[in-house]
């Protein structure tokens, strides 16, 4: 899966991070395969330039359905707000019945928007439920676009941390880092802190054990003349009826 991956990111990189992508996908399509299932259907809530498909076709050999606000060219992408009922009664229409394998949550990043995804969507997620960005923080405010330097602007990291802590079956995939982004009409920095893929296991339902995985020191090699390995960390208590931090 990893020369297949590298690869596909030679020419169509999507605005993920290489070494997190990677160890997200490898646990999907293993995660998946355990649960039966080696032909998923993948909803991506946000497709931007439409490249993440090409490696859930690619790699996890799946159906793809993707939704934007910005009307794409494909005939797989439900143009359309994803807060709005019309979209989500658009994707039921093409789902006809099927429950969704993974669910990609990759939309607008302001806590109320993202919520609004998760409570719409999650419902149609028999296995796993993935949001990007679980640590960046926002801060500006999209309505009027006033800069707060502390970046806390309610975004995708409170959603995640309120998951945690009903008890939600989880694991994330991060780089510790700085990710900052420009935007290109205000020419601000628009989020701050690590990216971060986080999963929710919905098929899971007891309380268990959470894991981030992290690239090792040796991420400078990855991909390039050696080897460097993930490792797991335990985040999360494993069984009974709290959550340990």
């Amino acid at each position: 899966m990893k020369e297949q991956f590298n690869k596909l990111w030679e020419h169509h990189a999507p605005s993920q991070d290489k070494v997190e992508y990677f160890l997200f996908l490898n646990f999907v399509k293993n995660y998946l395969s355990m649960q039966g299932v080696n032909n998923p259907l993948v909803v991506e809530i946000g497709v931007r330039g439409v490249k993440q498909s090409l490696y859930y076709k690619n790699l996890l050999n799946a159906e793809y359905i993707g939704i934007d606000i910005q009307k794409k060219q494909q005939d797989f992408i439900i143009c359309g707000d994803s807060t709005k009922k019309e979209t989500l009664e658009e994707l039921k229409k093409r789902l006809n019945g099927r429950m969704i394998d993974l669910l990609f949550i990759d939309g607008w990043h302001t806590y109320d928007v993202v919520k609004s995804d998760w409570e719409m969507y999650s419902p149609l997620a028999k296995h796993l439920v993935a949001l990007h960005d679980i640590n960046w923080k926002i801060n500006y405010y999209p309505d009027d676009k006033k800069v707060n330097p502390n970046g806390d602007v309610p975004s995708v990291n409170k959603l995640w941390n309120e998951l945690y802590e009903q008890g939600k079956s989880m694991i994330s995939f991060q780089i510790p880092g700085t990710f900052e982004v420009i935007d290109d009409q205000q020419n601000k920095e628009i989020y701050i802190g690590d990216p971060g893929i986080g999963v929710v296991l919905m098929d899971r339902k007891e309380l268990e054990c959470r894991w981030t995985f992290e690239k090792n020191k040796f991420r400078h090699m990855w991909g390039e003349n050696g080897r460097a390995y993930p490792r797991a960390k335990r985040i999360g208590g494993c069984s009974g009826t709290t959550v340990s931090k």
